[in-house]
């Protein structure tokens, strides 16, 4: 979830999946069907302990990734990382963002946003 308010920008992660390994597609299923089935609140509880660091880079230049926020479950088990990561600019422009997630198996997920802030 992006949200913009002046210069401030705020990216929250609201859901996040994982394919579990070989064999566990039974597993797979029923917890995606609670995940359907509970409120965006406690919908956390089940995406939450795959995720083992996200990293957000907020000026991407295209080439290098820069992370400027990272978050990280402290004591492994505690889902402890923070899922809103928030950050204000110095003037309005368009910028090119990346989040990175690295989900407990050690696969990488990115996502490139492109967002005007200061309007």
């Amino acid at each position: 979830d992006v949200r913009v308010s002046g210069l401030k920008m705020t990216l929250e992660i609201k859901d996040f999946w994982v394919r579990l390994p070989h064999g566990y597609e039974d597993l797979e299923e029923k917890i995606r069907k609670r995940m359907e089935e509970v409120s965006q609140e406690k919908r956390k509880k089940y995406f939450a302990p795959f995720i083992n660091y996200w990293a957000v880079d907020w000026n991407y230049d295209g080439v290098v990734f820069k992370h400027d926020f990272v978050s990280f479950d402290k004591k492994v088990g505690e889902n402890s990382i923070d899922l809103v990561a928030i950050h204000e600019y110095e003037k309005p422009e368009e910028y090119r963002i990346v989040v990175k997630i690295t989900d407990i198996f050690g696969g990488e997920t990115s996502k490139e946003l492109t967002v005007k802030v200061g309007e």
